[in-house]
């Protein structure tokens, strides 16, 4: 079957990683060690088991079975969705060591008719605020969707898949669409763009990277420090006019980013500097830029401020603003005004409840949802923070939710561990991530409580230590970390404050 759909114009859904910050000051005897320089295969191998355990419930984390020669990490096993391959991929790229991840994990293809499958699929284009404008053919085989059409750019026909991947049943996308800009650009503002969209974003290391671009063909060339990395670089490339990318000359060094490419990034900017970098990434999101959202900057804490119509959109934007270089905190005080929604709060309670059990990761968890006055509450358990972060993202797709408070359980039982064998395992897990100097970082641990000193690069380095204190093990973790320009990040945080990004 073929269908055909004209909707409206929006964002995508999506959840932010948050911290909540209260900050003290504490003195406490530190442990200082270095991270590895040259993991052996198997260690690459375990660190990825872990951290698999970590995001996953068991159910998916036995099915995946890793393979690891000379850095190179193969995937494989049986799952049953494609959003759980996708972030076992993610997860894999993100380790120290690994130069390349090979997925050869299939996907099984569930008990659902494929006229099933499309009534879901033109549901959840119809709902979603990016794709309800698109003009969209879809068809549905054996749990194949095939999308075709047309779109402005190459991040609204990502946003497209996306969708589709979120439908329960669905094996495989095939996307077809094609991105069709507006406007001819010259290839001097198309490198440009590009350049400054690398630069703004505080995942990537834009110094050890060289922009080429001839009749609008892309060529990256330089050093980056992982496969994750990559693919964002790539992503931010796909600028308006741009016909083709090649990447195979970015080759990848896991250990030359901390200190040489970190040095190009610029981590201490004047708040002007900021509200412009903040300005410029949200009006080159789709899912933000007609919105109106107003920026307020005042020493690196950002403020985003105005009336959107869809929480998807305040989302959103949130999380853009969070991966702009120079950029601390967020207080997010965007408002959502669903101009007179029809939905009574006993339907948009159907419809989330719908929403849930059309997905692939979150049919089968067991919550109590509540909706008064268009804002939603959740109650119940799930098994890891990633399920409480997919709920969230699930339920802020469905039209009329105004506000939603998310107060789901996670089954999480802290490991029988003394205070020694705590601090070894965050030590361990510190060495091993991307995102974290780990031979600058001193440990100690009391009565479960962990105390992170010593030096990181900006912010997102505190974010990710914190996890990994207790990822460790650690029930508490406190910070006392500087970071390059000078600053000090003093504060506690309890596990409840964090949340894992999708």
């Amino acid at each position: 079957m073929n269908n055909k759909l004209l909707t409206q114009k929006g964002e995508m859904p999506i959840v932010l990683a948050g911290f909540a910050i209260s900050i003290f000051l504490l003195l406490m005897p530190r442990f200082s060690f270095s991270a590895m320089i040259t993991p052996s295969d198997g260690q690459i191998t375990e660190a990825i088991k872990r951290s698999l355990s970590i995001n996953f419930n068991e159910r998916y984390s036995l099915l995946v079975d890793i393979k690891t020669k000379d850095g190179i990490v193969t995937l494989s096993g049986v799952v049953d969705n494609l959003l759980t391959r996708e972030r076992a991929v993610l997860i894999a790229q993100t380790i120290q060591g690994v130069r390349a991840v090979v997925s050869q994990i299939h996907i099984s293809r569930i008990n659902r008719p494929d006229q099933e499958i499309e009534k879901n699929l033109k549901k959840a284009i119809e709902e979603d605020p990016v794709t309800e404008s698109y003009q969209i053919d879809f068809s549905v085989h054996e749990g194949i969707v095939t999308l075709n059409g047309k779109v402005d750019s190459y991040q609204e026909k990502f946003l497209a898949t996306q969708v589709a991947k979120g439908v329960k049943g669905v094996r495989k996308v095939n996307n077809k669409i094609k991105p069709a800009p507006k406007e001819h650009r010259l290839d001097e503002e198309i490198k440009a763009e590009i350049k400054r969209r690398l630069k703004l974003n505080v995942w990537i290391f834009d110094g050890g990277i060289t922009v080429n671009v001839e009749n609008g063909k892309v060529s990256l060339t330089g050093t980056i420090g992982s496969e994750a990395e990559k693919n964002r670089v790539r992503y931010n490339s796909w600028v308006t006019g741009v016909k083709e990318i090649d990447d195979l000359g970015l080759a990848i060094n896991t250990f030359i980013r901390s200190e040489d490419l970190r040095k190009t990034k610029p981590v201490s900017l004047e708040d002007d500097e900021i509200r412009d970098a903040v300005n410029e990434v949200l009006a080159l999101d789709p899912r933000v830029k007609p919105a109106g959202i107003k920026i307020k900057v005042s020493d690196g804490i950002v403020r985003l401020e105005g009336t959107v119509k869809h929480f998807l959109i305040k989302k959103a934007a949130e999380q853009d603003a969070s991966n702009t270089v120079g950029v601390k905190k967020i207080i997010n005080n965007i408002k959502v005004s669903l101009n007179g929604s029809p939905n009574s709060d006993e339907a948009l309670a159907k419809k989330i409840k719908n929403a849930l059990a059309n997905h692939p990761l979150t049919g089968d968890v067991e919550l109590e949802t509540k909706v008064k006055d268009k804002k939603v509450n959740l109650h119940g358990e799930v098994s890891t923070l990633y399920e409480k972060a997919l709920v969230e993202q699930v339920v802020s797709s469905v039209r009329g939710v105004e506000n939603i408070d998310n107060q789901l359980s996670v089954l999480f039982s802290w490991p029988k561990k003394n205070d020694k064998k705590i601090r070894e395992d965050i030590q361990n897990l510190i060495s091993w991530s991307l995102f974290v100097n780990g031979e600058n970082i001193l440990v100690s641990v009391e009565n479960g409580a962990a105390d992170l000193s010593g030096k990181v690069f900006d912010w997102k380095g505190v974010h990710r230590a914190v996890e990994k204190g207790f990822q460790g093990g650690a029930k508490i973790v406190k910070t006392d970390l500087t970071l390059d320009n000078g600053e000090v990040a003093k504060a506690e945080f309890n596990y409840r404050d964090i949340r894992v990004g999708l």
